[in-house]
């Protein structure tokens, strides 16, 4: 009887132990760091004025768009660390397709684009 409750309990530590890991992303460091952050800041680029509404979609956040807020800036979050594709339209203006940039894990990027009519 004695055995059982101690293994029971080592059962139950050991569960505990490999949750916390699995918190913590297969490399044992906070899920938050394993990613970056890109905030987009989107202009005229005539008048620097900011484009409220502009769609802003990376590609490796599988292609989910995010729209500027009425200061033209956006923060999309997750991004996997590495190479990035990215693509910027808004009514009125021409679209800027395929530019790319590179981020590190645990980063955040300033990404100033300006759009033209």
């Amino acid at each position: 009887m004695r055995y059982l409750r101690c293994l029971r309990l080592r059962l139950i530590g050991f569960s505990v132990l490999l949750l916390a890991l699995a918190a913590c992303g297969s490399t044992g460091i906070p899920a938050s760091v394993n990613y970056a952050t890109l905030n987009f800041v989107v202009t005229d680029a005539a008048t620097g004025a900011p484009i409220v509404g502009a769609q802003v979609i990376v590609d490796s956040t599988l292609g989910t768009g995010q729209v500027t807020s009425s200061a033209g800036t956006v923060a999309i979050y997750p991004v996997p660390p590495g190479p990035f594709n990215y693509a910027v339209s808004a009514t009125g203006y021409q679209t800027l397709t395929n530019p790319s940039g590179s981020v590190a894990q645990g980063q955040t990027l300033t990404v100033p684009v300006q759009l033209h009519k």
